[in-house]
Order: C-alpha cells, then sequence, then structure tokens
C-alpha cells in the first residue's frame, strides 16, 4: 500500500570472509550498515508497501470487506492522497496535506477524520509509511498500532512494518517480536514469508546471534528455492556460518 516503489531485490555487495572482518563493531554500527537492508534493497519497508499495495487497500480492500457505506466512502476519500504517495512520494505533504492548494487534507486529518472506519486504518497505515520514509520511525510505529486488519495480508505487512520502525528506533526485541508474528501469520506465503525471514534473520545478525539467523537462511533455501531472496540468502549464510555477518565487512 503505501511506501516505495524501488526494486525490492536489490543486493548490497557480495565479500567473501576475510581478515577485513572487524569482530568488534558495535550494535550501532551495524544497524547503520544493515539499513541497506532497510533501503538499498528496495526500502523493502516500502518496496513491499509500495504503489501495487496502495491500489490494494485503496480499491480491492474496501471492496472485499468494507461493506458498510460509510467504510466505503472513507476508503474512498482516501484515493487523492494515496494517489499523491505513489506518483510522487512527497511524504511531507501525505503527512500534512496540500497546505497550499487546499485540495486535500493529509493523512493526519484523514487518520483522525475517519476514525472507526475503514477509512481510518487505511490512513493509519499510510501515515505510518509516510513516517517512516521521512525517516521518523517513532511516529510511524505510532499510527502502526492504531490499525486493525482483518485481512491476513494487510495484517501481516503492517507487523512488518512496525517491525521496521522498531529496528529503526533500536528496540531490536521489539523489531524481532514483529518479525516473528509477520512470518508465522503466513508462513507458506511466498511473497511475505522470505520477507520477514530475511528480515528477522538480519536483525539477529545486528545481535551477532548467527545460529538464530542461519537457521532461518537455511530454512528460506529449502522451503522457498524461488523466492527472489534466495540469493540474498545464500550469501548472507556464508557469513553467519563462519560466526559473522556480511554487515560487518568495511
Amino acid at each position: 500500500m503505501a511506501e516505495e516503489k524501488v526494486n525490492n531485490t536489490a543486493e548490497t555487495t557480495e565479500e567473501a570472509p576475510s581478515s577485513a572482518i572487524n569482530s568488534n563493531l558495535n550494535k550501532a554500527s551495524l544497524l547503520d550498515k544493515i539499513s541497506d537492508f532497510l533501503t538499498l534493497r528496495g526500502k523493502i519497508i516500502g518496496a513491499v508497501v509500495g504503489g501495487a499495495l496502495l491500489i490494494i487497500l485503496g480499491w480491492f480492500g474496501y471492496q472485499k470487506w468494507f461493506v458498510e457505506p460509510e467504510d466505503i466512502r472513507t476508503a474512498e476519500s482516501l484515493y487523492q492522497t494515496e494517489a499523491h504517495i505513489v506518483d510522487d512520494q512527497n511524504w511531507e505533504m501525505a503527512i500534512k496535506g496540500d497546505t497550499a492548494m487546499g485540495t486535500y487534507p493529509g493523512l493526519e486529518t484523514q487518520s483522525k477524520q475517519f476514525e472507526g472506519y475503514a477509512g481510518g486504518n487505511i490512513a493509519n497505515y499510510d501515515l505510518g509509511i509516510a513516517y517512516l520514509n521521512k525517516g521518523d520511525a517513532a511516529n510511524a510505529l505510532k499510527a502502526f498500532q492504531k490499525v486493525e486488519f482483518d485481512d491476513e495480508n494487510l495484517a501481516t505487512l503492517t507487523l512488518g512494518a512496525m517491525g521496521d520502525a522498531s529496528l529503526n528506533l533500536g528496540k531490536y526485541a521489539d523489531a524481532i517480536d514483529y518479525y516473528k508474528q509477520a512470518y508465522n501469520r503466513r508462513p507458506k506465503n511466498e511473497m511475505t514469508a522470505p520477507l520477514y525471514m530475511v528480515k528477522l534473520a538480519n536483525t539477529y545478525e545486528v545481535q551477532k546471534k548467527y545460529g538464530e539467523a542461519e537457521k532461518l537462511y537455511k530454512d528460506l533455501i529449502a522451503n522457498f528455492p524461488d523466492s527472489p531472496l534466495r540469493a540474498e540468502a545464500e550469501k548472507n549464510l556464508v557469513f553467519v556460518e563462519a560466526g559473522t555477518s556480511i554487515y560487518e565487512i568495511k
């Protein structure tokens, strides 16, 4: 639904284990390097939650789940805001609205205006994505925590986005918990399961829990052989099996 239109299979440069590995890097340094996982790799926070998902929520979503007229009305009214997110990726305007022209109010206003309806859920989800892309993970997390989707796919993506926000805040335990929930909600889904397996494994690497990361990478390779993320799992597996992380390479 909201976030970005970047290729989510972008990869970091592959390097072999060598003496260049610095095992003394602290967690903050590792988090800086692992940001490639959140940005270069399609800003996965957003690539998966990009334009296509906006359309899913703004169009297919309300037709499938929201039967009450007010739900439909509030969901439809978000169309213009979502169009700006997809076309312009102007996160500030998406959040605050078009203050100059006054053509639409923005997600902050709409999330309050439509509270209790389908549109409120969609607005809060979009708002969280906009905050996350703007670099405001704290407000992103607050927005995501207000989202309640009954649909399994959308609920899964929201949990994953909460993991992304938590990781950006350095709340590793929370990030792991959210990623686990996102993965376990649909463990056989070929889109979301590999995504959250990799995110979970990456977070374990930040904490130097290489054994946990190794198990996830091996499971992904075995159970999702056709996933675009398999190559990344195979690459990272070489490092964690050696008791280190690709993100520790200088």
